[in-house]
């Protein structure tokens, strides 16, 4: 079995700084740049998710949320604002998981969109 090694384009984007490499993205959404950033925080998803163990939703289920907040975070990322990634991202993760659990909880399915009026009204 061959490992595969980095192509030269992939090693001059892990040497990028976090704001560098958001800049790159932002200045034309590349795809690559973006799985990228998301490769260098997937520990973050993995972390969060953890802490959503054993409440009747496997793991895998659960990263999996994690993993595309963690790719609707990247998108939405202002590198203008003076606020690490990780200190935007941990926020949309967890609300994000919370979400999946509150939508996954009910019985008879509501739209999420009625849910949210019925959660503001109590």
């Amino acid at each position: 079995m061959s490992r595969r090694t980095a192509a030269p384009e992939d090693q001059e984007l892990q040497k990028l700084s976090e704001k560098e490499l958001f800049e790159k993205f932002y200045s034309n959404r590349d795809v690559e740049v973006r799985n990228q950033i998301v490769t260098r925080y997937m520990y973050l998803a993995e972390i969060i998710s953890k802490k959503f163990l054993n409440r009747g939703v496997e793991m895998d289920d659960i990263y999996q949320v994690a993993c595309v907040a963690l790719i609707n975070a990247v998108e939405r990322f202002n590198t203008s604002e003076d606020v690490k990634f990780v200190s935007f991202a941990t926020p949309t993760i967890i609300g994000e998981i919370k979400r999946y659990f509150r939508d996954k909880a009910s019985v008879i399915r509501i739209p999420r969109r009625i849910y949210e009026v019925y959660q503001k009204v109590n």
